[in-house]
């Protein structure tokens, strides 16, 4: 799924594709009945014949789309979140679950986020930036920094005893770029 992320680091989803992974048959239905016209936005986005502009959603649009979904994974989401997340924070103003361990589930998460970017051909720098960038907005940890490493190809791996060779080398051969890959939202 292309998701591009603005300065202030918000997410803005490819409609076309956060549809596809929904189960939606016409994006532009779907859109239409699910989503307000100000949490959608045309964006250039790069595509095997080119730039194109191509509608995204911001997250508010996404969570629209999610809990519109009849998919059997959304529909598990929106329960998530109608029958525990909204009541707690209902009754005590805040949800927070209980027993989350965030540097374990970062650990847990990278290698899936990596898989999930490189199939949607990713090499393996993009694939573990997009990881980490991934890993980072679920959790809030930079596995890159708590290992030490500022080459991203560094976070697939389990680190070792020894000091990394160099990392400015490593760091001068990172892309820039404001385009980030996440998989499908997760549902719980």
């Amino acid at each position: 799924m292309r998701v591009f992320t603005d300065l202030t680091g918000s997410p803005h989803f490819n409609a076309a594709d956060l549809c596809r992974v929904l189960g939606y048959g016409n994006p532009r239905q779907a859109l239409e009945s699910h989503v307000d016209a100000e949490d959608v936005q045309k964006l250039d986005t790069p595509t095997p014949g080119g730039m194109q502009q191509m509608n995204h959603v911001n997250e508010s649009g996404m969570y629209a789309l999610v809990l519109g979904s009849t998919k059997a994974e959304a529909k598990r989401f929106k329960r998530w979140v109608t029958s525990e997340v909204l009541p707690a924070i209902r009754k005590s103003g805040g949800y927070s679950a209980t027993g989350v361990q965030p540097a374990f589930d970062a650990l847990r998460m990278a290698p899936l986020a990596v898989s999930a970017a490189k199939a949607f051909g990713l090499d393996q720098n993009a694939a573990a930036i997009s990881a980490n960038q991934f890993v980072r907005a679920e959790t809030g940890r930079d596995l890159l920094q708590g290992f030490g490493q500022q080459h991203l190809v560094a976070a697939t791996r389990m680190p070792s005893t020894s000091r990394p060779r160099s990392s400015a080398r490593a760091s001068a051969s990172r892309p820039a770029s404001s385009m980030t890959v996440w998989p499908a939202p997760a549902c719980r």
